[in-house]
């Protein structure tokens, strides 16, 4: 679905329906063709940056709004009759959080139960997500990114249609609730910059992942173990594995599969050495050495690692696309062969 949908957006900014920004990162919508696209969508699409809810049309689906302040959001309980509301954005929410007020969310949001995408992201007020979330029933899309939550509700397991759940920057959410394992439709968990520990037991239940930012090795206090990723062969793109010193048996390591994942194109292994015998360089070198991943590879982090040398695949002639090597607190190590060996590294 993803692959179909980047195709259509390729098409798109080739004829200049899309055109990218200086940073190639984000894309812009031509004037002339947002006009066009605002008179196609009419009342059933509003951009709304003032406070002026008496214009806003009963049949609205999609509704965007730009505040600094998200003590307005308030402002719009029961302000229209939103039972055909599919689409709920914030944007650019740049107030300090000395201006952003401490409330809880508006009615629509957590109660309209036609809804199909929320985005309340930078929104550093909002510190909870009511239990209600379990009516939204058609929810596919939540961003909660850079806000100030501290709790998933469980009752969001009731959302069985939910694919994207953004958690980016949360820095006060140390755990997601267990029973997030039971959304099977799940593709994207993106906690990246956030405080989340540990998984969910069983997080390799969610086969349809393609984007899991950090996975946490908890093997030694009977959390999710390494294993758990041999699952998830659709993982794509930027992938880290935390907690490597927690790996009981190795064997669980090469259960990871790594090798399989042809997506993947940026992997970081991150040793943090909070375990007993987790300095042990011969056990470091054991993981390393089966923590091969698809020759995709672009981009190699590897952080805390105590052992002696580095492993052989990583100067592999396979390996023709890794332009970047980091390697952060590798002290034991007294050389960078067979790294120097890679023949595309920048």
């Amino acid at each position: 679905m993803e692959a179909v949908g980047e195709e259509y957006f390729k098409i798109l900014t080739s004829r200049s329906f899309f055109q990218p920004v200086k940073s190639k990162s984000s894309f812009i919508m031509h004037g002339c063709m947002h006009d066009l696209a605002t008179f196609v969508l009419g009342d059933f699409g509003l951009r709304l940056e003032e406070n002026d809810l008496d214009k806003l049309p009963k049949r609205v689906r999609h509704l965007s709004i730009m505040k600094k302040d998200i003590h307005h959001l308030k402002q719009f309980d029961g302000a229209f009759d939103a039972k055909f509301l599919r689409t709920f954005l914030t944007l650019n929410s740049n107030a300090s959080p000395e201006q952003q007020h401490d409330v809880q969310l508006p009615e629509l949001v957590s109660e309209e139960k036609r809804l199909r995408v929320v985005s309340l992201s930078h929104y550093r007020s909002i510190k909870d997500f009511p239990a209600s979330v379990e009516n939204l029933k058609h929810l596919r899309y939540l961003d909660l990114s850079s806000t100030a939550i501290r709790e998933i509700p469980s009752t969001i397991c009731y959302l069985h249609k939910l694919e994207t759940l953004l958690l980016r920057g949360c820095r006060n959410l140390t755990r997601l609730p267990a029973e997030i394992r039971g959304l099977l439709k799940l593709r994207h968990i993106d906690l990246d910059n956030c405080a989340v520990k540990e998984l969910p037991l069983r997080i390799g239940d969610l086969k349809d992942l393609q984007t899991l930012s950090r996975f946490i090795v908890r093997e030694e206090e009977g959390g999710s173990s390494i294993k758990e990723l041999g699952k998830l062969r659709n993982l794509r793109g930027k992938f880290d594995i935390w907690g490597l010193d927690n790996v009981v048996d190795v064997e669980n390591v090469s259960a990871a599969k790594l090798s399989d994942k042809k997506f993947l194109t940026r992997l970081g292994l991150y040793w943090q050495g909070d375990s007993a015998g987790s300095s042990d360089p011969e056990k470091h070198r054991e993981v390393l050495d089966r923590l091969q991943p698809y020759t995709n590879l672009e981009t190699l982090y590897i952080s805390g690692y105590n052992g002696t040398s580095f492993s052989g695949w990583m100067g592999h002639q396979s390996f023709h696309n890794i332009v970047r090597v980091d390697l952060i607190e590798c002290g034991n190590c007294n050389s960078l062969s067979p790294i120097e060996q890679l023949p595309s590294l920048k």
